[in-house]
This record gives C-alpha cells, structure tokens and sequence, in this order.
C-alpha cells in the first residue's frame, strides 16, 4: 500500500506446490511483521487459516466445512 509517495505496508505469500497459498506476511512501513496468516487445504479445499499478531500470538482461527451433494 502506498501513502503520499511511499510505502506504508507490503504483504508477501507463499504457496505450495498445488498453487494454494499457505502463508501471507503483512510487514508495516519499518519492515517490521504487523501480521501472519497461515492457510491449511485438505486436497485443494481451504480448511484452516490462522491469524497471529507480529509476536506469533494466535489472534483468530477460521475452519471451513464443505458438505458434498
């Protein structure tokens, strides 16, 4: 994110072999870890993501439940 001309915030993700992204790092303007996501699939279906402040302290978790038909 950019704030009159300079950079504010910058987020990086990463993913694993099958293309699901696993993990996304929000950094503030110093650099410094603000946040971390962490996403678990079961096969190519999201069934976790957990949220952590910068000092790794869970601050949420979210499961996601599919039904089949």
């Amino acid at each position: 994110d950019y704030k009159d001309g300079k950079v504010n915030k910058r987020t990086t993700f990463l993913y694993d072999e099958n293309g699901n992204k696993i993990k996304e790092t929000e950094y503030d303007a110093s650099d410094k870890v603000v946040k971390v996501s962490e996403y678990k699939y079961k096969g190519n279906l999201k069934v976790e993501k957990d949220v952590y402040d910068a000092k790794g302290v869970l601050k949420s978790k979210k499961t996601y439940q599919y039904e089949t038909y």
